[in-house]
């Protein structure tokens, strides 16, 4: 619960946007990362549906990551609420 968003962060955010955007424009890469974000939690070509859900979960993150000024910290605080969220919505339903 707490591992996975932080090594996601560190890959998809900090990697992907922080550092490879200050060669690439962190814009493209924003773009670049929610994609294969969105890829990377759909387990079978029958839930390629389920990229849609993962770029929704994605877009706030991405962009509290860059409004924050590329301060990781931040974007896996969000990244653990918006499963914690999503944790208790499951379990009380």
């Amino acid at each position: 619960m707490f591992i996975g968003p932080i090594l996601e962060e560190i890959l998809y955010r900090h990697l992907i946007i922080g550092e490879i955007g200050k060669i690439i424009p962190y814009k493209l890469m924003a773009i670049v990362s929610l994609l294969i974000f969105a890829l990377a939690h759909v387990h079978s070509i029958d839930a390629l549906n389920e990229i849609v859900l993962y770029l929704m979960l994605g877009i706030p993150i991405v962009f509290v990551y860059i409004k924050s000024n590329f301060n990781i910290y931040v974007s896996i605080a969000v990244h653990i609420f918006s499963n914690l969220a999503s944790y208790t919505y499951i379990l009380l339903t």
